[in-house]
């Protein structure tokens, strides 16, 4: 029997009911084995040990109830619970804030985009080309080379005095009959007119029958000193000085610039 071996079983369950560590539960353990191997023990007390744990509440259970039981409210919970709750708040509208400042950006953007979509549209368009200056005929360069105040020899601009006293020079060389300006006539104006157009006709006269289509003076200019550093213009410098020096000419422009063309070969 179990009180013989003074292992009652309310000793027993006590032990289980109040065993936290498990040292009691193996030491009453050894003590009941050791009946069992002695004694035997007896079935109904074997039964009746086992309906009683069975019918006890185990120390899980008893500790689960003491929870449930337990109120839930706790003032450190409800503290944190507020200010999870002030913090969602607080997001909610900044979120808020955040939308309308960035619909406002929105507006503020479109309209430079738009001026820059222009901007780069305009500057893909072609640029307008500029302008040339109309050419100068031959006959306009001899009216202002004699008639202009004040004379264009006398210029300080040096590039159109050597252009426009070269293109006079060559001109000179196609009024085979030589040619009189007298400055102090009243119809000079209209000598120097009519002498230019004269010389513009035959100038393009010789020019087209080499098949060069120049007009303009400047054109006509880069035309011609080919042909005389070639030689082919030696000929009508040579008649030009002889016509000069019997008189033939009449010319009321600076002695240094009537005479300025070389023959370049022996004629």
């Amino acid at each position: 029997m179990l009180e013989e071996e003074n292992v009652s079983m309310e000793f027993f369950q006590a032990n289980i009911l109040l065993d936290n560590s498990g040292k009691r539960l193996a030491a009453t353990m050894d003590r009941f084995g050791f009946y069992l191997a002695t004694n035997e023990g007896k079935k109904v007390d074997l039964l009746a040990w086992s309906v009683a744990l069975g019918d006890g509440p185990t120390p899980a259970q008893e500790q689960r109830q003491q929870e449930t039981e337990k109120p839930h409210a706790c003032p450190a919970t409800s503290q944190l619970l507020a200010v999870i709750d002030e913090l969602i708040a607080s997001n909610k509208t900044l979120s808020a804030r955040l939308t309308i400042v960035e619909a406002a950006l929105l507006k503020s953007t479109k309209p430079q985009e738009t001026a820059e979509v222009e901007q780069d549209t305009s500057e893909q368009q072609p640029k307008a080309k500029r302008r040339k200056k109309p050419a100068t005929n031959l006959s306009d360069t001899w009216y202002e080379w004699y008639t202009r105040i004040p004379r264009v020899w006398d210029s300080s601009d040096r590039q159109k005095k050597s252009e426009s006293r070269h293109v006079t020079a060559f001109m000179k060389l196609f009024l085979d009959e030589g040619f009189t300006l007298d400055a102090k006539a009243e119809d000079y104006k209209d000598q120097v007119l009519d002498t230019g157009r004269r010389a513009e006709v035959a100038v393009l006269a010789f020019l087209k029958s080499r098949d060069i289509q120049a007009k303009g003076s400047g054109s006509v200019l880069r035309a011609l000193r080919p042909l005389h550093k070639s030689g082919i213009l030696d000929s009508r410098i040579a008649r030009y000085k002889h016509l000069l020096a019997i008189g033939r000419i009449e010319d009321p422009a600076p002695v240094d610039t009537q005479d300025i063309l070389a023959v370049i070969g022996h004629v």
